[in-house]
């Protein structure tokens, strides 16, 4: 019996293994489907849509309006004219004739007006074209805050799909070296209950606790696994699997690409210039209001009424017009001043935050390239670490005995590979962060 646990204990310990792990979701798939269910994004777009309203709205000022007005009245008595009574002398023989009191109805108490009429501005002191201005630049400035939160959004998942791919291969490690370990610790307790002379109660004590400190490591680490894995599902809308894809190769293209000028068309900078542009065209627009306006008007009467004395003809039934008019304003308290002078000094401010985010942007490109480079440093030595480390732990295994001494160095070259896949795991988590950071701020595909 002891003979077989022993010999199940050195099978365990030189052949740990599993099954291969089944990979899906990839990170640009991860990112796709946090895009397409994100609720800021939704919202973006009816910012663009209300932008573009605003737009067809402005164009609508170029155009002429035309309205129809009518109305219908009834009066509470007609409107009449009372000819006295009058006495004509005409003479002899005739005398004289008496023309009684008449009343005659002049304007009837039913009344039906229409009239429509067409107003064409001809000249607003620039207002129009400031109007226009504002509507399309708050199009792009929509465009451009929608293009930020894409990126936000595309760096919140990846870092949470590095950190979730990071927290399940750390798991990977402890549970793979908890096997191991625990393989170890049979083979002690056996070497121990067959006699050996070479182990002590020190030696499986020694092991035991190596085995405990690995399951306390693997269950801080589950604690981030799952949240990250809440958090990616909850963002993407999706089931997330138990493995996720190395996402190393999809994350080094960004680190190749340079700045040329990506940094100026960065969707910040470009909210930043556009609210100059608005401020600039909200002062064109103050200006105009100082500007006399031009104004074309025409119109179509018709009136109906049950016209009487020989006021019933058609020429004052129907009429036209047509004229120029202009207003100009005289005095309006400093309003108009004060307004342009606002919007010129929130343009002021606008400029000169862009310059400082310029600067802010740079430092944090150049703060981004240096910990890339740091951050591949130390993942190309962690990688020689591990290298090492399997190699002693594969050497160690080979030549492996049953005395104190081989099962002591059997736990150390475990627990030395253990930390080296770790230290990798950790290194290479840092630089797919840095990796990340650069894409968002840079935006390259």
């Amino acid at each position: 019996m002891k003979i077989n646990r022993l010999r199940s204990a050195w099978i365990t310990v030189l052949g740990v293994a599993g099954a291969l792990p089944v990979f899906a979701m990839p990170i640009d798939e991860a990112v796709s489907a946090a895009l397409a269910s994100d609720q800021r994004l939704a919202a973006g777009e009816s910012m663009i849509a209300s932008g573009e309203a605003s737009v067809t709205q402005a164009r609508s000022a170029y155009l002429p309006t035309v309205t129809l007005d009518a109305a219908v009245r009834r009066q509470d008595e007609a409107y009449t004219f009372i000819q006295p009574a009058i006495a004509i002398p005409l003479g002899p023989p005739i005398g004289v004739i008496g023309v009684p009191e008449s009343e005659l109805e002049l304007f009837g108490r039913d009344t039906a007006i229409g009239e429509i009429s067409v107003n064409q501005l001809l000249y607003v002191g620039g207002r129009r074209a400031a109007g226009m201005s504002q509507a399309r630049s708050g199009v792009a400035l929509a465009r451009a805050a929608q293009a930020q939160t894409r990126r936000t959004v595309r760096a919140e998942v990846e870092q949470l799909y590095i950190q979730r791919w990071h927290a399940e291969n750390v798991i990977t490690v402890a549970e793979k070296t908890k096997g191991l370990m625990t393989a170890l610790r049979s083979l002690t307790d056996a070497l121990l209950e067959g006699g050996s002379t070479s182990l002590t109660r020190k030696d499986a004590l020694r092991a035991a606790l190596a085995e405990e400190k690995l399951i306390g490591i693997e269950a801080q680490v589950r604690a981030g696994f799952d949240m990250a894995t809440r958090m990616l599902a909850q963002r993407t809308g999706q089931e997330i699997p138990p493995k996720l894809q190395d996402p190393t190769q999809l994350l080094s293209t960004y680190a190749s690409a340079e700045a040329n000028g990506l940094i100026t068309q960065h969707p910040q900078l470009e909210q930043l210039r556009l609210a100059a542009d608005i401020a600039g065209a909200q002062a064109d627009e103050a200006r105009g209001a100082r500007l006399p306006v031009v104004r074309l008007s025409a119109g179509f009467q018709t009136f109906d009424n049950n016209l009487g004395a020989g006021l019933d003809n058609s020429s004052n039934q129907e009429s036209w017009r047509i004229g120029i008019e202009i207003r100009v304003p005289i005095f309006d308290g400093g309003s108009a001043r004060a307004r342009v002078s606002r919007a010129l000094s929130e343009r002021r401010g606008r400029e000169e935050q862009r310059a400082y985010a310029i600067d802010a942007l740079q430092a944090q490109y150049e703060a981004l390239r240096a910990a890339i480079a740091r951050q591949q440093s130390q993942l190309d030595a962690t990688q020689r670490a591990v290298t090492l480390a399997r190699q002693l732990e594969s050497l160690t295994r080979r030549s492996a005995g049953q005395d104190q001494e081989a099962i002591q160095e059997q736990i150390e070259t475990t627990v030395y590979l253990a930390l080296a896949e770790v230290d990798h795991l950790n290194a290479k988590r840092d630089y797919l962060l840095a990796l990340s950071g650069m894409q968002s701020l840079l935006g390259t595909p």
